[in-house]
């Protein structure tokens, strides 16, 4: 299980972004956009979806514009011109956040 710092976080993370959405509501604003960054094969990003981020769009969904971003903690260095992108779990997680891209 997660530890208490964990849970302590995750229950702030979803209160803050329930007031937020019900604050926007209550005002009649347009959604609020959340981007979240991620990482296609990132063990702590599929915890985060699975946990905080499907619970919490089931219920104020309809308050919130949601932008994914894969790219989580990928490095970009430029190369004799060229950009390089290096992944955390190597290729198989570049290509899974290229995948996830273009299909966004």
């Amino acid at each position: 299980g997660a530890s208490p710092t964990t849970e302590s976080r995750r229950l702030e993370m979803w209160f803050l972004l329930a007031l937020s959405a019900l604050f926007v509501s209550a005002n009649g604003a347009s959604p609020m956009t959340v981007s979240v960054y991620y990482e296609s094969l990132g063990p702590y990003s599929q915890d985060f979806f699975e946990v905080q981020l499907i619970p919490a769009y089931s219920e104020i969904g309809d308050k919130i514009k949601l932008e994914l971003l894969p790219s989580g903690n990928s490095d970009v260095d430029l190369v004799d011109g060229k950009y390089i992108i290096t992944c955390p779990r190597g290729e198989p997680e570049c290509y899974g956040n290229r995948v996830q891209a273009c299909a966004l």
